[in-house]
């Protein structure tokens, strides 16, 4: 099965770019628009958050295609990581994370879709439950310790282990 159409490249170390028509939004953006998705009694940890992102981020390259953002996702021990983001929030430990503001206007509607279905799949579960899903995923076992998880392994497992049918993955 071909992964790509003609609005992706693959990038010289094999992961899919997307086409540069318009900017994608950042991993931080995103991280900030899963915060906002959370309900009160929801405890959003940077773990719990930075799993959220690896699954925004397969889900996305399975259904569209391309990245839903650019940050690499980089496998350390408590699961993959995304530094930018990580850096951001680690002043809170352990603790919930804080809501921000994020422009919801900067997102397509497949990007909202995503984060959207992700944090109701996902967001229900405690950050060690995602961890341990996490850890049982070949994108991120196949990956050496501080190695980036690259696109392609990504949209490979969640093409072929999530989606229901493969060949039902709309175009990008």
């Amino acid at each position: 099965m071909v992964l790509l159409d003609a609005s992706a490249a693959l990038h010289r170390n094999g992961d899919i770019v997307p086409p540069p028509e318009r900017a994608m939004p950042s991993a931080r953006e995103v991280a900030k628009y899963f915060l906002l998705l959370a309900e009160e009694e929801d405890l959003v940890s940077n773990h719990k958050l930075q799993k959220l992102l690896y699954y925004a981020q397969g889900f996305h390259l399975a259904m569209y295609r391309t990245p839903l953002f650019r940050e690499a996702l980089i496998a350390w021990n408590s699961g993959p990581a995304v530094p930018e983001v990580w850096k951001e929030y680690e002043e809170y430990g352990l603790g919930a994370l804080p809501r921000s503001w994020v422009d919801l206007d900067a997102f397509t509607t497949r990007e909202a879709g995503v984060i959207k279905d992700v944090y109701t799949a996902y967001g229900q579960f405690a950050a060690w439950v995602l961890r341990d899903l996490v850890h049982g995923e070949s994108p991120f076992t196949s990956t050496p310790h501080h190695g980036v998880i690259s696109h392609k392994k990504l949209a490979a497992y969640f093409v072929h282990h999530l989606l229901d049918d493969p060949d039902d993955a709309p175009p990008a």
